[in-house]
């Protein structure tokens, strides 16, 4: 069940997320594990983000890795989409 959802998602994102790197902030869990398998196998590397690290640490690791994307479990506040 889990690699369906991990092949589904691949392919959905597979246009956003192809040689990009896309940032994960994500709790230990399931929901980890398949966002990052999804995210190889959609071509992108991942790059796990320590949602521990302070807001101002965050946001310049973020802008530092040039992410084309941060898949998380909570919202970010103060964070605008670019498009």
């Amino acid at each position: 069940m889990a690699l369906r959802l991990v092949d589904h998602l691949a392919t959905s994102w597979r246009d956003r997320i192809a040689g990009a790197v896309v940032g994960l902030a994500l709790p230990n869990s399931l929901a980890f594990l398949i966002a990052y398998h999804a995210v190889m196998r959609g071509g992108g590397a991942p790059a796990l983000l320590n949602t521990a690290l302070p807001d101002k640490s965050l946001f310049r690791l973020v802008s530092d890795l040039k992410l084309s994307l941060v898949l998380s479990s909570k919202p970010c506040d103060g964070v605008e989409a670019e498009s």
